[in-house]
């Protein structure tokens, strides 16, 4: 999946391109590393959902400035089916054309959330985003397969994964239908050092363009 650094993507382009995955690495570091929240009971921590739902909005910024001018859209919510009848499972990131059918909590100028409900027609694309992913198992299938009914693309998204498992999960997650999968960094099992790999980066960049150019009223420009 990772290819070469095209012209765009290199000196200044690049630099300015990947600054968002850095500061996000950055973010998600300063817990993962901290030794005395390390010695916290599971009881104790910041709950999983929270540290999920920053992931993905932190992924959502990200992906919205490299989609800016575009005339595409990225959110939190739920896509809906092609009668409008019911809502597909929750998707931590929707790319769409402009539009929503309702809003949660979203107009005051101070939300406390903002959920999108987008129709099945303006949906280009969903990323579900996991923290840590270990392995593309049943739920992982079964969210794959729920989604057929309310968009195309369906993109997997790990904060962090182990090295050795990167070939398997790939392989894994194309088995299940899934059009993609991208990591922000990878970690050695056996000695816990980090590795990140920006060609990965700018891999996951040149899909989210591709996606803004194919899907339609996207500007391919």
């Amino acid at each position: 999946m990772p290819r070469a650094l095209t012209s765009r993507h290199q000196g200044y382009g690049r630099v300015l391109s990947l600054e968002p995955f850095w500061e996000l690495l950055t973010a998600l570091e300063s817990y993962r590393l901290d030794p005395e929240l390390a010695q916290t009971k599971q009881s104790e921590r910041i709950h999983a959902f929270i540290r999920g739902l920053r992931l993905s909005a932190r992924l959502i910024y990200i992906i919205r400035r490299v989609l800016s001018g575009t005339g595409m859209e990225v959110h939190w919510g739920q896509v809906l089916s092609e009668d409008g009848r019911v809502c597909s499972r929750e998707c931590d990131v929707i790319i769409h054309r402009p539009g929503e059918l309702a809003r949660w909590n979203g107009d005051d100028e101070k939300p406390v959330m903002d959920f999108r409900f987008i129709t099945r027609e303006k949906a280009a694309a969903v990323i579900s985003c996991k923290s840590f992913l270990r392995s593309v198992d049943k739920e992982q299938i079964r969210y794959r397969e729920d989604m057929k009914r309310y968009v195309d693309r369906v993109y997997l998204f790990a904060g962090y994964c182990y090295r050795s498992s990167l070939s398997r999960l790939r392989q894994t997650a194309h088995t299940a239908g899934y059009d993609g999968l991208w990591h922000l960094c990878a970690i050695d099992r056996k000695t816990g050092v980090t590795e990140q790999d920006e060609h990965v980066w700018v891999s996951f960049i040149g899909e989210m363009e591709k996606i803004a150019a194919i899907a339609p009223g996207g500007s391919k420009s």
